[in-house]
């Protein structure tokens, strides 16, 4: 009877084993498939997230430009307003010039010089 409840002990014990093994082999085939999985995540977003970087440095670099341009339009408008500031005291010596009471003949020459002058530096 020993013999046959060491066989016993032995069939259970190989079954177990048999049982464990085949477990261990379905979890590893398991976590392979987690791990095959995870690493196909892992390069889909890698590659989204290199698609971002690529857009932050584009916009970056697109929002430099915008404030350089901005920096120019800003001269540019200090300049007009200067340009402007100038037109208008020209105006003003043209009209004083050509009021009445003063003499038409008198100065005329350097008043044509002076609108030439004006008007070619307004041009540059």
């Amino acid at each position: 009877m020993a013999d046959s409840s060491a066989s016993a002990l032995v069939g259970i014990t190989a079954a177990n084993a048999a049982q464990l093994r085949d477990d261990a082999t379905a979890t590893a085939w398991h976590l392979e498939e987690e791990a095959l999985a995870a690493r196909a995540t892992n390069t889909a977003r890698a590659a989204q997230l290199q698609q971002e970087a690529t857009l932050l440095k584009d916009a970056a670099a697109t929002q430099e430009r915008v404030r350089v341009a901005a920096n120019a339009l800003s001269k540019e408008r200090a300049q007009a307003g200067n340009q402007e500031a100038q037109a208008a005291t020209i105006r003003e010596r043209l009209r004083l010039e050509a009021a009445p009471g003063s003499d038409p003949e008198d100065g005329n020459d350097d008043s044509i010089s002076f609108e030439a002058t004006v008007v070619a530096h307004l041009q540059s």
